[in-house]
């Protein structure tokens, strides 16, 4: 097939997980014999092959407050929906959308007019960020429609049909569907992790100073802090671990959180890593005994604690939203609901020399049979091929292993 990936940012231009998963899906179709372009923003490289089209630009940048994007996506709206419907001209059998989040439908407009019915890869809810504007009377909701036409409209979800869908969880489509996103059943397929760069280490016996990691963003959310409480936590009561933070994120936050170290007498056991290339990240994995999964929100799915398994760490971790679905206690991970929690899963590990290898097995097991990245590509694959158009249910076809219970 000739497919036509349209998302926001695409690497090298990085926020998070989602823009790499974006390559990899990408690289996994043209590995498969598809002929496959993105559609995206940002600068040209030299490094970026003919098959990348970086014509669309962002309303806003992400460094920036969104409270404008209303008016600039309605002066930027022509000019996405012809840069998209040039390149749509080229050609294709079926079309892939990742994240729209600050890039809004203007594109999926020019897709749909081309005669394309995308594949919706929801892995988090970016769609409620282009939801219509909405109000509580009648009255305001007519003035409202008339308000927000043409180009001020064009950034929202009014009158695109999201007629197939792939969800990286049951969590994300039930957010979606309860902000009242206009999305289908669609399928759950769990995004998956590249076994050539994450692979199980030698297996090897929990030390009694165990050396902690977390990996992901550095934002609030995440729960760093409660890795670092944690680790006080641990040290206080006689367990010497230290903890290392690979990641970046924004500089208060940082401060924050090496003052939040500096009050618990931990400053000289945490050590900061920054940003990790994604090909080397394997080892990093693969040099620490635990990893954390601290996340305080509902993660939508979750993909540092699958690379972690997949190098055969035992995961501690505080399960919420999609996580649940993957996350076992005592089969494949410790699950825990704070920072003492998370302290005394951590001891449990050094005490018990058996539990380390029963969840390193499990987690191992958890990836090769519920998070293929294999798996993924297969789901979205099958999802774009012309003859599965309009109706898109779960059918016993779908590669199982990523397919949720």
């Amino acid at each position: 097939m000739r497919l036509l990936l349209l998302t926001n940012l695409y690497p090298p231009d990085v926020l998070g997980g989602y823009e790499l998963l974006a390559r990899d899906v990408t690289e996994g179709l043209r590995a498969r014999g598809h002929d496959v372009h993105v559609l995206t923003t940002g600068a040209r490289r030299a490094e970026d092959p003919p098959w990348v089209h970086r014509d669309l630009i962002l309303a806003r940048a992400f460094d920036r407050p969104a409270s404008l994007d209303r008016v600039r996506h309605a002066v930027i709206a022509r000019g996405q929906r012809k840069a998209a419907a040039r390149v749509a001209a080229l050609g294709f059998d079926g079309a892939i959308v990742m994240s729209l989040r600050r890039l809004g439908m203007h594109a999926v407009r020019a897709l749909e007019a081309a005669g394309l019915d995308p594949v919706f890869c929801f892995n988090d809810d970016w769609l409620l960020s282009l939801r219509p504007l909405e109000a509580r009377t009648k009255a305001r909701r007519l003035a409202l429609e008339v308000v927000e036409r043409g180009p001020l409209a064009s950034r929202t979800w009014r009158g695109v049909h999201v007629n197939r869908a792939v969800f990286v969880s049951a969590a994300i489509r039930e957010a979606l569907v309860r902000g009242g996103a206009p999305v289908p059943e669609g399928i759950v397929c769990f995004q998956g992790v590249d076994r050539t760069l994450f692979h199980p280490r030698p297996e090897r016996a929990m030390p009694a100073s165990p050396r902690l990691l977390y990996a992901g963003r550095i934002h609030p959310t995440k729960g760093c802090d409660v890795a670092i409480r944690a680790l006080a936590k641990l040290r206080a009561s006689g367990t010497p671990a230290t903890l290392a933070l690979a990641g970046t994120g924004a500089p208060e936050e940082l401060e924050r959180l090496r003052g939040i170290a500096a009050e618990l007498g931990v400053t000289d056991a945490v050590t900061w890593l920054g940003f990790v290339a994604r090909e080397t990240l394997g080892d990093v994995y693969r040099d620490h005994d635990v990893f954390l999964f601290p996340s305080l929100w509902d993660e939508p799915a979750g993909l540092t604690y699958l690379e972690a398994m997949a190098c055969g760490l035992p995961v501690v971790a505080i399960a919420r939203g999609g996580a649940k679905e993957l996350l076992v206690d005592q089969d494949n991970s410790l699950v825990v609901e704070d920072d003492l929690g998370m302290a005394r899963a951590v001891q449990a590990l050094v005490a018990d020399r058996d539990l380390a290898p029963r969840l390193v097995r499990g987690g191992i097991q958890t990836v090769t049979t519920r998070a293929s990245l294999d798996g993924y590509v297969e789901a979205i694959e099958r999802s774009a091929r012309p003859t599965t158009r309009v109706e898109h249910r779960r059918e016993s076809s779908w590669p199982r292993s990523n397919m949720s219970a």
